[in-house]
């Protein structure tokens, strides 16, 4: 009995050895697990604010700068052309020359011309020889009528004789009228100051009038004109009087414009409207289609429309 009882202790001491073990180890395990958590914090540490809100954009004031492109125009140009026809004689200036107004830009031959005068003059000689004769016959008829020596109608064709060689003096006397004007026209001038941009005639060639042959194309440069393309938001805030700074990069120099007039068109492929402005150019060194880098300050939005 003692020998089968031993065998039987000894396994109930094994397993519970086993067991403890086993506990023990599920027990270190919980402390690993419990030691890898994130510490808690402390009870009297505040939380962190929540970040503000951004503010909304402000809108727009007075002191807002709109930085825009534009170009230099001249505020006239004129093709010039002569009055009559004829044989370029002499064209007395050419492309990029500045003339005043009133000077001589080109001459026509005078040949016909003179001959014209010269008809003309003999013309009105003639006609005043008749005219004369014609009146010594009238006052002859009549002094005849008076007498009774002549019928009326002697009297009556002695006066038209000499009405019609009245007209035919005034007639002759516009005969040289217009041939000293065409001794005038053959004289073309500038219309006004300007520059010569371009030049279509050269001595020799035939100068019409129908359909009339430019020979110059004149720009005026003093002042120039500076047209600017404004976004259409902006149209309410521009008008005449106010002021620009240009910076003409090419030139390397700043200047201040004028607004003269504020176009009244909306283009629909770029939403913009076109202003005219005027810049000073006494020294006539600013060239026709320079670009130039524009500063604007529009007028303050509207009251109602800020507070829609």
């Amino acid at each position: 009995m003692r020998n089968h009882r031993l065998p039987d202790a000894r396994a109930a001491l094994l397993l519970a050895a086993l067991a403890a073990f086993t506990g023990c180890a599920s027990a270190q395990g919980e402390d690993k697990v419990s030691l890898s958590d994130p510490p808690a914090p402390p009870a009297d540490r505040p939380a962190a604010a929540a970040p503000a809100p951004a503010p909304p954009p402000a809108a727009p004031t007075a002191l807002d700068v709109l930085r825009l492109t534009g170009v230099t125009q001249p505020p006239r140009v004129s093709a010039v052309a002569a009055r009559g026809a004829g044989i370029l004689k002499s064209i007395a200036v050419d492309e990029g020359d500045y003339v005043e107004a009133g000077a001589t830009i080109a001459r026509l031959d005078e040949t016909h011309v003179a001959l014209q005068q010269r008809h003309a003059r003999a013309q009105l000689k003639a006609a005043e020889v008749q005219l004369a004769a014609a009146t010594r016959e009238q006052d002859r008829m009549s002094k005849l009528a008076g007498m009774k020596a002549t019928p009326q109608a002697n009297v009556d064709r002695a006066e038209t004789s000499a009405e019609a060689a009245a007209a035919q003096v005034e007639l002759a006397k516009v005969g040289l009228a217009m041939a000293r004007q065409a001794e005038r026209d053959a004289e073309v001038k500038a219309p006004f100051a300007g520059v010569v941009l371009q030049r279509m005639k050269s001595p020799g060639e035939w100068v019409a009038t129908t359909p009339p042959a430019p020979l110059v194309q004149l720009a005026q440069v003093q002042p120039m004109e500076l047209r600017v393309d404004v976004p259409e938001p902006f149209l309410a805030r521009v008008a005449k009087g106010q002021t620009l700074q240009v910076t003409l990069t090419a030139l390397g120099r700043t200047e201040t414009a004028t607004i003269t007039r504020v176009l009244p068109e909306v283009k629909a492929a770029t939403r913009t409207f076109t202003l005219v402005a005027e810049l000073p150019n006494a020294a006539r060194d600013i060239p026709v289609g320079t670009f130039a880098e524009v500063e604007l300050r529009p007028a303050p939005t509207p009251a109602a429309e800020v507070e829609r």
